[in-house]
């Protein structure tokens, strides 16, 4: 009766143990796999997301956690892609617990580069691929389109911002002095890239001040996007900005990204119309009886300094002897920055007829030009030779000169050797001399593999054992603002296959003095 006592009460036990084992697992979060629902590869569009070859494009991932928590240090998201000699290369980005959004970088060399995005655990097992999407001329972005960016705008501002491509066309003169041009539509911080790289795609950014997307940049939890953006604009890119009404907006967003040179001393209001702009309409046309000048009143008070340069002013009347700067250029690093006295999504601006001349106007003075077809020129002289820039550093970057290179004329004279031997020799030899014809099966073998230890013999000791580095440096200083940026190329020449690691550090000393 004991013993069965006893193994009752050790049974019981076992099952209390068990039930508070499930108990105990069943109340802890459940950590279960994410899935990706979306990948966006380059910027948004409303003919689909835009791609440029060559660049690096932003690929936008959206990723289901399925209600529940994901595992830390389990999940990693890995890109695909292919350069422009069709090697293929992977970046690897880790997932954090909590996220539901994030962005990482591919550069494509071609049309047929693939993109790719796998979803895999960190020991390697793949969960999901998402394949490359499908690609049409509407969503490739040529080496000589423009593309422009407008963040924050609403659609009814928006389809007289991205101007009709055909209507443009049909402007002869606005078509000449113009590169094709496609328009990106940035409707949330999310849109943003949050490094520098991720606008090596977009030639301009348009942002209205007056929109959410505007405010959420400026806020501490956005600095990642905040600096990307200013380092895109200090290697050379270009941003237009509106104030008017909302000129405080303006005024932290420019000083958010480090950008002066024009200050914003307030709002000139006038509820009766302070001044018919008569400066801005000649600025978009000459011929000013085609439209209507834009009448305002209210307009922010622009005073830019001397580094400055007015693009458009109103000149002083005599019911207003005030001179007005509207289009203010400021230098920023290698790039710029246009400030609009205006406010661009409200009236009278988006109601004013010549709004689509403008954006004609503005993209043209943006845009690069090619010289030799600007208005009054002739054709570029083709008789002459022009190297190009890219070809000739590449070509630098690929001769070493401590490397000889074989000469052509000994290499046609082995080549006519190797044939004379294999040919009339060996037929000589074993035929007249050893007069044994099958013995050719062995000379014949005998003579190739001879002629091919020489040849990598020889051109083992020409080329010798030792690695060689060809780098070039470009270095830009902005003087105004203490920017420095640097561009490296290099080539890399090893006589013998391996694994090669190469570490790139800046030397402050660079910009000294």
């Amino acid at each position: 009766f004991a013993t069965l006592t006893i193994n009752h009460k050790k049974g019981f036990m076992s099952r209390f143990l068990t039930i508070c084992c499930l108990f105990f697992f069943l109340t802890q979060p459940a950590l279960a796999q994410p899935s990706i629902t979306q990948v966006r590869f380059g910027f948004p569009s409303e003919a689909g997301a835009l791609i440029r070859n060559g660049t690096w494009i932003p690929v936008d991932i959206e990723l289901d956690a399925k209600g529940s928590e994901i595992e830390p240090d389990k999940f990693i998201i890995e890109m695909e892609s292919t350069d422009g000699e069709g090697a293929s290369y992977l970046i690897k980005i880790p997932v954090l617990p909590g996220q539901t959004r994030m962005m990482g970088y591919l550069r494509p060399g071609s049309a047929t580069s693939p993109l790719i995005v796998k979803l895999k655990e960190i020991k390697g097992t793949t969960i999901q691929v998402w394949p490359t999407p499908a690609r049409s001329s509407a969503t490739m972005i040529g080496a000589r389109d423009f593309l422009i960016a407008t963040a924050g705008f609403s659609p009814e501002a928006l389809h007289l911002a991205s101007a009709n491509q055909s209507k443009l066309d049909s402007v002869k003169q606005v078509s000449a002095e113009r590169l094709p041009r496609k328009f990106s539509v940035l409707n949330t911080i999310h849109d943003l890239p949050n490094q520098a790289l991720g606008y090596s795609s977009l030639d301009t950014l348009i942002i209205s001040t007056s929109s959410t997307l505007s405010s959420d940049l400026i806020k501490e939890a956005n600095s990642e996007k905040r600096s990307a953006l200013s380092a895109w604009l200090l290697s050379g890119g270009t941003l237009l900005v509106d104030s008017g009404a909302h000129y405080e907006s303006t005024k932290s967003l420019l000083a958010a990204l480090g950008v002066s040179g024009c200050n914003i001393e307030g709002l000139d209001s006038n509820p009766k119309g302070l001044r018919t702009l008569n400066g801005l309409n000649r600025w978009v046309t000459p011929l000013v009886s085609q439209l209507l000048p834009m009448r305002i009143n209210e307009i922010a008070k622009l005073t830019p300094s001397p580094s400055a340069q007015t693009i458009i002013r109103e000149s002083s009347e005599p019911s207003d002897p005030v001179v007005r700067p509207i289009l203010v250029q400021l230098p920023f690093g290698r790039g710029r920055v246009f400030l609009l006295a205006l406010g661009m999504e409200g009236p009278p601006f988006i109601n004013w007829d010549g709004q689509q001349s403008f954006w004609d106007k503005f993209l043209v003075e943006i845009s690069p030009r090619n010289p030799g077809f600007a208005q009054g020129k002739f054709p570029p002289d083709t008789t002459s030779i022009r190297p190009e820039l890219a070809s000739e550093i590449q070509r630098a970057l690929e001769t070493f000169a401590e490397v000889p290179t074989f000469p052509f004329g000994w290499v046609a004279l082995l080549m006519l050797a190797y044939l004379f031997i294999i040919g009339p020799i060996d037929y000589f030899v074993t035929h007249y001399w050893l007069k044994k014809p099958e013995l050719t099966w062995f000379t014949f073998l005998i003579a190739v593999v001879v002629a091919t230890w020489g040849a990598w013999a020889g051109a083992n000791a020409l080329k010798g054992n030792d690695s060689r580095l060809n780098k070039l440096d470009i270095m830009d200083v902005d003087i105004s603002s203490g920017c420095v940026q640097g561009t490296s190329w290099m080539s890399f020449f090893s006589p013998t296959p391996g694994n090669y690691s190469f570490t790139f550090r800046a030397n402050p000393t660079w910009s000294s003095g």
